[in-house]
Formats: structure tokens, C-alpha cells, sequence
């Protein structure tokens, strides 16, 4: 891993412009974080691939260079869904009722690309009294939520400029756009699809200002292979013809989300550069040390140490530091991944209800959000282990 600048040629996916700055390095990851694996061998076997993080001078924005989309592997066993959290689900049920009321999101008609196991399309639909269709490869018909099928319908498939039903009067894409390598022929095509409807469309993606703030390492993966602040999400849907109604963040910083509406008089600002994202982000190294540095002192010191989260954070986690004698498992409340292992690491992931039998000293959570969430969880089962937020050791 490095992170010194190495300006290379090629063109950015999100602006075109020619000019890249290279400054982040990890070197063989799993391609995908969140797949299941039920055996060490399998999940240590899974290919790998190689981060490059690079920057436009131009436009912000951010991506993995070395990315190889032949690699990518979604479809059954792909298990991403955040829907056994309350503190999520919290969130997820209130963005819904804002969009539908701040919309007039009643009776009409909705499309998600990439709508993972259908939670958020149903939201929407039952709380507008709406009608929707929902495209991901990874989409299981038997674990979707209960729904009305003659309103509501899922594609286990791609979204392409072809699937968009005619009339859609909102389209929304979450936690996705980040997954596309070419952002501005992603983009671009919904704006097509869309033709001359006044369709409002809302995307939302991982806030890269909070990752740099945070030195959040951790939220570094390979299937991320794109990444987004407020400007270069911005001059995105303006180049294609949106217009911008809003951008903010959401979710304790985490996400950034863009309202747009299609606009033939969109406007593209003109973007000036700025060094000030370089310096942010280099830096990634110094917290990378330090996690390093206290995993060592917990392992000499023979504190016994787990992760609260069996997901991509965990991954990424343990891929970059490669310390895992240090961590004796992950925890995770979602039963489909009790008994898996982590790719890349080989670590197991157990229940909150097997902590009692292996108790840990220390338990590092991979998403402060939820810290409060875990008390309660941890407090249920008279457990009381050090719970150490993974923002602990930011600088």
C-alpha cells in the first residue's frame, strides 16, 4: 500500500478530463465484500483484485483505476441487505415518507435500480399507495417483503436504458451508482430513458467528504469502485441534463443524496481545480498505522478482540491491516450470515447469541451509528465488553 501522488494518462469516467492523481493503494481484495462463503477455504480462495484510488483535478472525482468489471460476480449470494437493523430501518421508513410527501408520490408510478431485496420499493409503494418496479441481479423473490405482485414487480437483472417502464414518474437509485465503472454512461442512459417526462429522479451514494474527514479506510472496497463529494456528484447530472434541485447528506454524514429533474437548459458550472481534496485523502495511511499499532498491542496483550459488523467495512477492515490473528471473530445480527466467513480474512461470523459462549474483551463497531443499538443488544444478553467505535483512532 501507498500513498504517494503518481499522476498517470487516461480519461475520467465522471468528466472526461485527462488528468488523474493517484494516491491510495491496497493491493489483492476480495472483488466482493458481502458474498456468502461457508467454509475458511472457500472464502480465502475468492479472487481478488487490486485498489489504485485515483482523482480528477477537474471534477473530485474519485475511483479504482484497477478495477476489472470481468471480475464482478452479483447475483444469489450476494447479501448486502441492512433491513435487520431498527436504527436503519428508522431511517429507511422516514426517507420514504419525506419523498412521498414532499413529492406528491401518490399513486404513481416507481422505479429503483438496484433495489436489492425489495424493502425500500415496497416502502415507497405502501406508503403512496404507488405502483413499482425494481431491478437487481441479486434480488430473491423469497426473501423480498411481502407485496402486492399485481402493483409491485421485480427484474433479477440488470438495469438497462430499455428496462425503465414509460411514465415513470420517479426513479431512484441507492447504494448503487457507486458499484458502475463508467458513472457518466450510467447517468446518461437513465437521463435517455427518461426522455421528455418530467420524471424526478434521486440517487443516493456513500459520502466520500465524510470517508476523507474520517480517514475511513475501512470504507475502501473493491466493488466501490467509484466515489462521489457534493461537486463531482453535481456536474454530473448536470452534464447530462439535470437540473439540481438538491444535495445533501443523510444518515449521520454517511450518505450523500442528489434530487434532479430533467432540464434541457441545465447548466454545467464550470469546476475549478482543487488540491485541497489531495491533502485530505492521503492521509489515509496515518490511521491505517494506527489501528495496526493497536490490534499488535491487544494481541501481545492478549486482549481478546471482535468486530461488530460482518460486512464490507469488516473487509475492508481486515484486508488492509492484515492483523487477523488479532480479531477472534465478526459479529452480525443478520441470521443469513451466521456461520459464514469473511473473504479475504477467513474470519466466521456468529450471532449476537453466540457471544455468550465466546466472549470477547473488546468489540470494535464498524458503523458508529448503530453503537447505541448494540448496548441495548449487548445489555439483553448481560454481555459488557469494551466497545470501541471504528472512528476511535481518526485523525
Amino acid at each position: 500500500m501507498s500513498n504517494s501522488f503518481v499522476t498517470a494518462k487516461g480519461n475520467c469516467p465522471n468528466c472526461g478530463s485527462d488528468r488523474q492523481d493517484v494516491f491510495y493503494r491496497v493491493e489483492g481484495v476480495p472483488v466482493h465484500s458481502v458474498m456468502l462463503h461457508h467454509s475458511v477455504d472457500e472464502a480465502l480462495d475468492f479472487p481478488k483484485g487490486d485498489i489504485e484510488l485515483a482523482v480528477c483535478p477537474v471534477c473530485s472525482f474519485i475511483w479504482n483505476r484497477a478495477f476489472d468489471p470481468q471480475l464482478e460476480r452479483y447475483g444469489a449470494g450476494y447479501e448486502a441487505t441492512q433491513a435487520y437493523s431498527p436504527t436503519f430501518n428508522r431511517f429507511h421508513t422516514a426517507l420514504a415518507e419525506k419523498i412521498v410527501d414532499r413529492l406528491g408520490l401518490r399513486q404513481k408510478q416507481v422505479v429503483e435500480i438496484g433495489c436489492g431485496q425489495g424493502e425500500f420499493l415496497s416502502l415507497l409503494c405502501s406508503i403512496g399507495d404507488n405502483k413499482g418496479i425494481g431491478f437487481d441481479p441479486a434480488f430473491d423473490p423469497k426473501r423480498a417483503p411481502e407485496y402486492d405482485a399485481s402493483r409491485i414487480s421485480f427484474v433479477s437483472d440488470y438495469y438497462s436504458e430499455e428496462s425503465t417502464v414509460e411514465g415513470a414518474d420517479f426513479v431512484c437509485c441507492k447504494m448503487t451508482l457507486e458499484h458502475i465503472p463508467n458513472t457518466h454512461q450510467f447517468v446518461s442512459s437513465v437521463r435517455q430513458s427518461i426522455g421528455e417526462n418530467k420524471t424526478r429522479v434521486l440517487f443516493m451514494i456513500p459520502n466520500f467528504d465524510r470517508i476523507a474527514q474520517e480517514k475511513a479506510f475501512w470504507d475502501i472496497y473493491y466493488e466501490h469502485c467509484s466515489y462521489f463529494q457534493s461537486t463531482s456528484l453535481c456536474q454530473l447530472f448536470r452534464s447530462v441534463g439535470f437540473e439540481i434541485l438538491e444535495c445533501y447528506t443523510d444518515y449521520d454524514d454517511q450518505y450523500l443524496i442528489v434530487d434532479a429533474v430533467p432540464s434541457p437548459q441545465a447548466k454545467l458550472e464550470k469546476l475549478e481545480e482543487d488540491g485541497n481534496q489531495q491533502t485530505e485523502v492521503v492521509e489515509f495511511e496515518k490511521v491505517v498505522s494506527a489501528w495496526r499499532n493497536y490490534l499488535g498491542d491487544a494481541h501481545i496483550s492478549e486482549r481478546s478482540v471482535g468486530l461488530w459488523g460482518g460486512g464490507s467495512k469488516a473487509v475492508s477492515f481486515l484486508t488492509t491491516l492484515k492483523c487477523g490473528d488479532a480479531i477472534s471473530y465478526a459479529v452480525d445480527i443478520n441470521p443469513h450470515k451466521w456461520g459464514t466467513f469473511l473473504p479475504g480474512s477467513g474470519h466466521e461470523v456468529v450471532g449476537p447469541d453466540d457471544m455468550g459462549a465466546r466472549p470477547v474483551d473488546e468489540v470494535i463497531v464498524m458503523n458508529p451509528i448503530y453503537m447505541d443499538e448494540i448496548r441495548s443488544d449487548l445489555a439483553r444478553r448481560n454481555l459488557e465488553p469494551k466497545l470501541i467505535p471504528i472512528t476511535a483512532l481518526s485523525i
